[in-house]
């Protein structure tokens, strides 16, 4: 079983409810803040059958001291978007001045959030994960099992995407799509500039998830709907040398090209996807820059970025993505008091050493969340 039937399967298990329910939450943000995150990000809200109900209840409770944006998976988006009505209007009922209390230690004012949690949009997962990539050519070697000139696969049918942007395009709400092969972008591209050709552009901001391998025609047109990959950075140390040989030389040296969409003015973020992956964010950083496989092979040489670029990505970027630059990402009279320090300078450590680097205290809103 793999994807979307896994999935299927690990929704049999009993839903978490009450005391289980808030210490993933609790557990969650601590384990979150203790690498420096100030916002947190849940992009497949429904892939638990108990995801909403767990968000309502860290809602209900207030359990959360870090800012969580949810992305309902698309086959729940109604019931994500009901729920998050019905959550609205239950703090801005008449007479009842609640959302006023939450709202008034909030310095940006940021009126979406409701005790730390607020709706984002909806994700799609269009392919799989490296070894299941939805490429345009064949793969290079045979990830085991596979038939000769498999190319990965797709997993959401065209008009469904196509209507998901017709739909909300205009709106508030954006699509973040996981994209790991070049076919699954171009499918991601051929919806959202259909939405374009209908509706004129917006600043919708599609998230390209993960980009694994985007083809150099793929870099201007994402660019032009205003589009932002997402890399998963430390995958290129965990799983580089899988992906060397089933992507051949030419897609492994340029799989999460971030030094292309520097050069292309293209906006990237830099994250990581735990429970997949661990959640520090510097071994991330430390990816983007040296991008260096579990064997000391560089993947892809030309592809490295600055230390400054790669946490520009985990900072500012990362606001950016989200829609909070205004309020969050960088250093700035009238933003939030949003802040981490850490035990070294990763603009002056040996580039090898970011990885190492220790969070001693996270800051949110001026309280200190970890450490101190």
């Amino acid at each position: 079983m793999e994807e979307t039937a896994l999935i299927e399967v690990s929704n049999m298990r009993p839903a978490l409810t009450g005391e289980a329910a808030a210490k993933v939450v609790k557990g969650g943000a601590a384990a979150w803040a203790s690498n420096g995150q100030t916002t947190a990000m849940e992009c497949g809200l429904g892939l638990g059958a108990d995801d909403l109900a767990i968000v309502e209840n860290a809602i209900d409770k207030n359990l959360l001291p870090i800012d969580l944006v949810v992305f309902a998976k698309e086959s729940a988006t109604e019931d994500v978007i009901n729920a998050a009505y019905g959550i609205s209007e239950a703090y801005n009922a008449k007479g009842v001045d609640t959302a006023g209390k939450l709202l008034s230690a909030r310095p940006d004012l940021e009126k979406r959030y409701i005790n730390r949690v607020r709706l984002g949009g909806i994700k799609f997962w269009l392919d799989g994960n490296p070894v299941l990539a939805w490429m345009s050519e064949p793969y290079t070697e045979l990830p085991s099992g596979r038939e000769a000139g498999f190319k990965g696969y797709g997993q959401i049918p065209d008009q469904v995407l196509f209507d998901f942007f017709d739909k909300y395009w205009t709106t508030d709400m954006q699509i973040n799509m996981h994209v790991m092969g070049d076919q699954a972008i171009e499918q991601a591209l051929q919806a959202i500039e259909a939405a374009v050709k209908k509706h004129g552009m917006r600043d919708h901001r599609p998230v390209f998830v993960h980009a694994g391998y985007v083809r150099p025609d793929q870099i201007a047109r994402i660019k032009a709907v205003g589009g932002i990959p997402s890399f998963l950075a430390v995958s290129l140390a965990v799983q580089g040398d899988d992906i060397a040989p089933l992507w051949g030389p030419e897609r492994a040296a340029n799989a999460m090209a971030a030094a292309s969409m520097l050069k292309a003015g293209v906006p990237f973020t830099i994250s990581h996807d735990a429970p997949i992956t661990p959640p520090p964010i510097l071994p991330g950083v430390w990816a983007a820059v040296n991008r260096v496989t579990q064997s000391g092979k560089v993947l892809g040489p030309d592809q490295r970025i600055s230390a400054y670029d790669a946490l520009r990505a985990v900072t500012s970027m990362a606001a950016y993505q989200i829609k909070e630059e205004n309020s969050k990402g960088t250093l700035e009279a009238g933003k939030l008091a949003d802040l981490v320090i850490l035990d070294k300078n990763p603009l002056r450590v040996e580039p090898m050493t970011i990885k190492d680097i220790k969070v001693l205290e996270t800051i949110k809103e001026g309280n200190t969340v970890y450490g101190g």
